[in-house]
């Protein structure tokens, strides 16, 4: 396994500090580094300036939806957007939405596909 501090890091986006909490606390253990994130604007100035394998990004928050947020992100990484809202199924085919997740969601399926993001950064890094 890679060492953490060599591994793109995992980000995610939430206006909501017990959310991120709870993405940090499934995350633990992944072997790379989970940086949270309440701030939208934080969360896009780490990403232009650090190695990122995936974001996983609420969809509504207080200053911008997670839409906002990814059409001002200049790298190509891996977006997952998640939210409780209805209807946010039919966001899944904007062209740079990697995956959606509907908010409750089960923390193995958020392990699986940070697990195959990681993956396929370290991957492209070999």
């Amino acid at each position: 396994m890679t060492s953490p501090d060599l591994r793109p890091a995992i980000l995610y986006v939430d206006d909501e500090i017990m959310m991120c909490r709870v993405f940090r606390r499934i995350l633990a253990g992944r072997g790379a580094p989970i940086e949270t994130f309440i701030d939208p604007e934080l969360a896009l100035a780490y990403a232009h300036a650090h190695p990122i394998a995936a974001i996983v990004c609420d969809y509504r928050m207080p200053t911008c939806t997670g839409i906002d947020l990814l059409e001002r992100l200049t790298v190509d990484v891996p977006f997952v957007l998640v939210s409780g809202d209805i209807g946010i199924g039919t966001l899944s085919q904007h062209p740079r939405i990697s995956h959606v997740l509907a908010k409750p969601f089960q923390p193995e399926r958020l392990i699986a596909l940070v697990d195959t993001y990681l993956a396929r950064a370290d991957s492209a890094r070999r």
